[in-house]
């Protein structure tokens, strides 16, 4: 009893810091009793994370390197499809954040900006309503006609130019573009384009205007007269060129110098026509004794029908007149001794020659010629000679028929 008092009491009176610390060393021994050594399971676990990483890692690379081409053109067919990809991931995100109508704006403003005007109008068209696509669209169609109208001016085209350039109004330079093709055109004598230039410039070119419409009209008059003249047509030519001032001229022929050539050739020209034969014509044959000379001849009977002279005329550059034609007239040919069987046929002969006042004859060939008459006819002759076809006679033949319009 009294050692369990006494142990009793020595434990109440121990202090309770004492016990407070008895406590700790319990639990802190009790606790290092109860953990397990966990290091070796961190350990292991630590070696096999890193293996998996790795193995992980080797995998991943090999995989992503399956996929990389290892020759050249590989590589540059790889960069291409991711260059197209790109593309069309740009294409993409444009067509969410603007729409088609707006992607297609942009092409037109790619087009115009390289200066492929056709294009960008085409674009600009079927971009529609979406923003200033018709205001850029009639801009472009502006710059195309500029280019163009630069063009057709380069190779001398001045009326298509100009006509280009003033439909431009002031766009750019081309009113002064456009003026400079109707002075152009007036040095050319085109006065008629010129004209149209002028008038589309508006009324502050009125009397340039004015006067190229005037000369256009007397131009016009003048080619008239011209026509005429091409066409035999001297009197309606002289009426056209009556019309003109004597100093109007065109293409290096004044209307003063035309008129004195039309007047000198009047009577010239005034031969051009049909003629038909008149009076009775004669063919005859001759027959000369080889031996003493006498002779005595057959001429035809009958009358001959048919025969004609037609005279061309047209006037020369230099004024001179220009007379072609063809005469067509019987002959006989046989060389018979009989008359009664003397046969003979209708020959065409032509001529042409160029002369400067009414000519008095017009040698065809050494048989055959023209004479002109004073009554305004014509006379032919003709005449062949054979003088081997027969030991005893030598024959001479003839033909004269005259001609009437």
């Amino acid at each position: 009893m009294g050692d369990e008092t006494e142990n009793t009491s020595l434990t109440e009176g121990s202090t309770n810091d004492e016990m407070a610390v008895e406590r700790e060393d319990a639990k802190d021994g009790l606790q290092d009793d109860a953990v397990p050594d966990n290091r070796l399971t961190e350990d292991t676990e630590d070696t096999e994370d890193t293996e998996d990483t790795e193995d992980t890692e080797d995998k991943t690379g090999k995989s992503i390197a399956s996929f990389i081409p290892q020759d050249e053109e590989g590589r540059k067919k790889l960069t291409r499809k991711s260059i197209i990809a790109g593309g069309i991931l740009v294409v993409v995100v444009l067509i969410l954040a603007v729409g088609l109508p707006g992607v297609t704006y942009l092409q037109a403003s790619d087009a115009f900006d390289s200066g492929d005007y056709g294009r960008a109008i085409e674009l600009y068209d079927k971009a529609g309503n979406f923003a200033d696509a018709a205001e850029r669209k009639e801009t472009a169609q502006k710059a195309l006609y500029y280019e163009q109208g630069k063009e057709k001016m380069k190779k001398g085209d001045y009326a298509s130019a100009g006509k280009s350039f003033a439909a431009l109004g002031d766009y750019k330079d081309s009113l002064d573009r456009a003026k400079t093709c109707a002075e152009k055109l007036m040095e050319q004598q085109e006065y008629a384009a010129a004209q149209y230039i002028y008038a589309a410039l508006g009324p502050q070119f009125e009397e340039q205007r004015a006067n190229a419409d005037d000369l256009a009209q007397k131009k016009a008059t003048f080619e008239s007269a011209l026509q005429c003249i091409e066409d035999n047509k001297v009197d309606s030519a002289l009426d056209y060129l009556g019309k003109l001032p004597d100093d109007f001229g065109c293409d290096g022929k004044t209307v003063g110098a035309l008129k004195g050539q039309l007047n000198a050739a009047k009577p010239i020209m005034d031969l051009a026509g049909t003629y038909k034969s008149c009076d009775p014509s004669k063919c005859r044959v001759t027959q000369t004794s080889k031996s003493t000379g006498y002779y005595y001849w057959w001429e035809s009977t009958d009358t001959i029908t048919g025969e004609d002279l037609s005279i061309d005329a047209s006037l020369n550059s230099d004024g001179s007149v220009h007379l072609s034609g063809s005469v067509s007239f019987y002959r006989y040919t046989n060389f018979s001794t009989i008359g009664e069987y003397v046969n003979g046929s209708s020959v065409s002969k032509s001529f042409s020659l160029d002369v400067t006042g009414i000519p008095g004859s017009i040698p065809i060939d050494d048989q055959t010629s023209l004479v002109r008459n004073g009554d305004g006819t014509w006379s032919l002759s003709w005449s062949e000679s054979d003088n081997s076809h027969d030991l005893y006679f030598d024959y001479l033949y003839t033909a004269n028929f005259r001609y009437s319009k």
